[in-house]
């Protein structure tokens, strides 16, 4: 792999030559890859049995596993399990940033820089669907995949944002009890396994990036609540971009680093890459290549002490009891749901319809793309139910399924017409007791509901 001149000359700069041979040399390995499950719709065991090439855990995380492509004839992101949310294709070191917030159904978390959402569905997954997560993106061509992995993996307790960490404080102050920055950065890191980053690098290894990084930063904490834990993470190895930016933060503000166990080939940062030399960034966490199975990262995690609190300006005032929502929509969730929505609270805007647990604020200048449930649109004649919808629901919470084969559900998603004949009505499709969207019947007419911006176009292939 021809790496840039300007990171090989970087790196052999500042370590030591021995170290520096290792490193280099362990680009010319395969890259690892990882998967992820969802607990909220799967089991490990029922994954493990599904996916029975998959058996080596990913040491520093509880849902992730080690996978070879060449180990199965299958192509996972083709395939039925895949449109069901059962699982994320994600880099094995980067499982661990989500891992060390360690976010609690309890709590209100923040990922700041969230696309393309893979650290959002494992943090909902930790909150089992409970809590509050705002997920936020400011590009708002990245937010487009934020989105649909949030609803893909039928995440419930999530509000997706658009935003600027200035706009979001002003609207929460100091609210989350921990925030994730998984940072822009020069992607070093993921030289192995993109052979695109290398040629973007050289437009990033600016001091530009560093100080978008630090205002980032400026913003997380500030939306911190006292006592409240900060998850800094980059996937790449310049000290600019990991322990001198944690070094201002420790300089500038009244927190502290958490020590954190380091496993399986985790090391500390290198204190001796920043100004002050501080032992104090022996907490930080690096990932090296020729150290661990995975790609490279940096994590860092935070706990702030002291420090000014923000008022925000957030409201709950928008939303309004379920008992008070629009009767065609009660009609329709009575006849063809289990599910009981009597505590929940709905919003509504642009005549689409959305369902919380509880009234968590949120403000409309922050380009709402998402809330919670997004249960579906009610126009002049009747209640339209949404993709969205379908996917945080369960098998059982369904008056009427129509459970597929294999070769149906591919036709399914392909939004083809399947050849059944049944009583009208909605129906939840099922695919091997999960769930695949809506589908509804006219007449003895099979009409396929599927979200047509997320039909698939190749099959994928059968376990």
């Amino acid at each position: 792999m021809k790496l840039p001149n300007i990171f090989l000359n970087k790196f052999k700069s500042i370590m030591k030559n021995e170290e520096y041979i290792s490193f280099i040399s362990s680009f010319e390995k395969l890259p690892y890859e990882g998967i992820r499950y969802n607990s909220n719709k799967i089991s490990e065991i029922d994954f493990l049995k599904r996916l029975q090439s998959i058996t080596k855990k990913i040491p520093w995380t509880t849902d992730g596993f080690y996978f070879k492509k060449e180990d199965s004839n299958v192509r996972l992101t083709t395939h039925p399990y895949y449109h069901q949310g059962l699982f994320y294709i994600q880099e094995p070191s980067a499982m661990f940033p989500a891992e060390l917030l360690d976010p609690k159904p309890t709590d209100k978390v923040l990922d700041l820089c969230a696309a393309p959402g893979g650290k959002s569905v494992q943090i909902a997954c930790k909150m089992k669907n409970q809590g509050l997560l705002i997920s936020n993106e400011i590009s708002p061509k990245r937010v487009k995949a934020l989105k649909k992995n949030i609803e893909l993996y039928g995440i419930k307790n999530t509000i997706i944002t658009n935003s600027t960490g200035k706009n979001l404080l002003n609207t929460y102050g100091s609210y989350f009890d921990k925030v994730l920055v998984d940072a822009p950065c020069s992607g070093e890191g993921t030289f192995r396994k993109d052979k695109n980053s290398i040629k973007e690098y050289e437009k990033y290894a600016t001091e530009g990036l560093y100080s978008i990084q630090r205002d980032i930063l400026d913003y997380a904490f500030k939306l911190l609540k006292i006592g409240g834990q900060l998850v800094y993470s980059t996937c790449t190895f310049s000290p600019e971009e990991n322990e001198q930016q944690i070094e201002y933060l420790l300089k500038n503000y009244e927190c502290k680093l958490i020590e954190t166990k380091k496993t399986h080939g985790m090391v500390s940062g290198r204190p001796k890459w920043t100004e002050q030399n501080s032992l104090e960034l022996t907490k930080t966490i690096r990932f090296w290549p020729h150290k661990v199975e995975g790609e490279g990262h940096f994590v860092a995690k935070i706990i702030k002490i002291a420090g000014e609190e923000f008022k925000g300006k957030h409201t709950n005032l928008h939303w309004k009891p379920y008992s008070e929502i629009n009767d065609k929509i009660k009609s329709f969730i009575e006849k063809y749901l289990n599910v009981n929505f009597e505590k929940y609270y709905y919003y509504v805007k642009d005549d689409e319809y959305y369902l919380m647990d509880d009234k968590y604020p949120f403000d409309e200048k922050n380009k709402i793309e998402n809330i919670g449930i997004h249960i579906g649109q009610l126009n002049k004649y009747n209640f339209i139910p949404s993709q969205s919808f379908a996917m945080t629901l369960e098998k059982n919470n369904f008056k009427n399924i129509l459970e597929v084969n294999f070769e149906q559900a591919n036709k399914y998603l392909k939004c083809e017409t399947l050849l059944f004949n049944k009583e009208d009505g909605y129906y939840g499709i099922i695919y091997q007791n999960n769930i695949l969207g809506w589908a509804k019947f006219n007449n003895g007419f099979f009409k396929n509901l599927y979200e047509k911006t997320w039909r698939k176009v190749s099959d994928g292939n059968s376990f």
